[in-house]
């Protein structure tokens, strides 16, 4: 059985150069990744093996889009924080379009 063990670092990077990658295309659909994949608490086997009884919240691997997956046993957390910056990018864009929308329109709630 596998035993996690905690790392820690200052900063992890991955290579995103250009230079490195092939079939390039842009990535749009993150809100649908997102809103596919539960979320789950759950304590790992092995701490409960060792009286260690923590919480964790994450995803698990079967349930996820392929888009996150990094291995046959993990999930690409710089994919996972790319979908969340495409998703935020898609939230950002309905809400200025609701703000425009309104735009004008909130003099008529207002009662002087």
């Amino acid at each position: 059985m596998a035993v996690y063990k905690p790392i820690r670092a200052s900063t992890f990077q991955d290579s995103s150069n250009p230079k490195f990658k092939s079939n390039i295309c842009e990535f749009t659909n993150g809100l649908d990744v997102v809103n596919g994949t539960k979320v789950y608490k759950y304590s790992l086997k092995n701490e409960i093996e060792n009286d260690k009884y923590s919480n964790h919240v994450g995803m698990m691997l079967d349930d996820v889009s392929q888009e996150i997956v990094g291995d046959s046993e993990g999930i690409d957390l710089y994919s996972v924080v790319s979908v969340l910056w495409k998703s935020v990018q898609q939230l950002s864009a309905k809400v200025n379009t609701l703000e425009s929308q309104l735009e004008g329109k909130e003099e008529r709630f207002c009662t002087d």
